[in-house]
């Protein structure tokens, strides 16, 4: 890899650490988010680990209803997330993704 990264820090809203752990199971460091936080919303994180990059995207309600993982326990919360990363990418392409993700 030929760029250098910072992991970004802040958190953007709401499942935000359980969508950064699993970028983590899978072996990834945060290097970019992006999200809302109120409500309701959305989120992408942007990862890389020593041979490639990955995307992770969500969007999330208010009630049990409208956002996909309230009712999930942690474990299954936790493997939705898993399957939700895109990964095997170059810079090039998981940062256009990055860039695409942003939003509903």
């Amino acid at each position: 890899m030929t760029t250098e990264h910072k992991e970004a820090v802040c958190e953007i809203g709401r499942w935000d650490d359980v969508a950064e752990e699993a970028l983590k199971r899978a072996g990834f460091t945060v290097i970019d988010r992006r999200g809302t936080n109120d409500w309701e919303g959305w989120g992408v994180l942007l990862g890389c680990n020593a041979t490639e990059f990955a995307v992770l995207s969500w969007s999330y309600g208010s009630c049990a209803f409208c956002d996909n993982y309230e009712d999930l326990s942690d474990g299954e919360r936790a493997a939705a997330f898993d399957a939700l990363i895109e990964r095997g990418l170059t810079e090039q392409a998981a940062r256009a993704l990055f860039n695409d993700r942003k939003g509903w």
